[in-house]
């Protein structure tokens, strides 16, 4: 089951099981917050760096905005999707909530503590909610390789021309035979679905359900450029 946000609070049975689901504008408004943390806070050095919050020095005007959360995490507060758990005293977060025995992480610095008791719950929005899913179709670079490869001409053994040639190729998310994000495969696969599959209740890993092309070949490769090249560019 998914809560849509009005029913993602925590006096409503909709905050405490299932899943999320967020509409076409709650997406705009997060791909919009991500957006602004990305300019704020790139390049990214790793992934790591894009998803962990950074572990920098405060600053005489306090703590770096990167220091504190995550570039998802900080969009999803920034966009308010979690507004609905906010609210309510008891929901308040208190000092032994926050306590990771340093002064700086506990609840007299509001900026850095967890905003509600309710964090972790199935309705309340997490980055962990947003990249498990993406975690297949997830790479720390474009996958872009460059390849070059030699020929050469035979009159029995001996060489009458060769030729070189240089290209540069990028892996796609998109399987092989892939299916739009939008639709419902059949005989094919969305980017997001994983070659293993792993239950999270016995810890035991499966094979996932691709089409046994892609088994086989795996995601598509592009190729971005093609040219000739000359010996001395060898």
């Amino acid at each position: 089951a998914a809560s849509l946000t009005g029913t993602a609070t925590q006096d409503h049975p909709g905050g405490w099981f299932g899943g999320r689901s967020l509409n076409d504008s709650e997406v705009a408004s997060l791909a919009t917050a991500i957006v602004q943390e990305i300019k704020s806070r790139g390049p990214f050095i790793s992934l790591a760096d894009m998803v962990n919050r950074r572990l920098i020095p405060e600053g005489k005007s306090g703590p770096a905005p990167e220091s504190l959360r995550g570039t998802i995490e900080a969009a999803i507060l920034t966009s308010g999707l979690n507004r609905n758990f906010n609210t309510g005293s008891w929901l308040a977060a208190t000092h032994s909530d926050n306590d990771n025995n340093k002064p700086e992480f506990r609840h007299d610095y509001p900026d850095r503590s967890i905003p509600s008791k309710a964090w972790g719950a199935p309705g309340y929005l997490t980055q962990g909610d947003i990249l498990e899913p993406l975690a297949p179709a997830m790479t720390v670079r474009g996958d872009t390789f460059t390849i070059r490869c030699y020929g050469e001409s035979l009159a029995g053994t001996k060489i009458k021309a060769t030729a070189y040639i240089e290209a540069v190729v990028v892996r796609t998310p998109n399987y092989i035979n892939h299916a739009p994000l939008a639709s419902i495969p059949d005989k094919n696969n969305l980017a997001t679905d994983p070659a293993m599959k792993l239950n999270y209740a016995s810890g035991s890993v499966t094979q996932g359900d691709l089409a046994d092309q892609n088994k086989k070949f795996g995601r598509k490769f592009k190729v971005k450029s093609f040219r000739w090249l000359a010996t001395s560019e060898i």
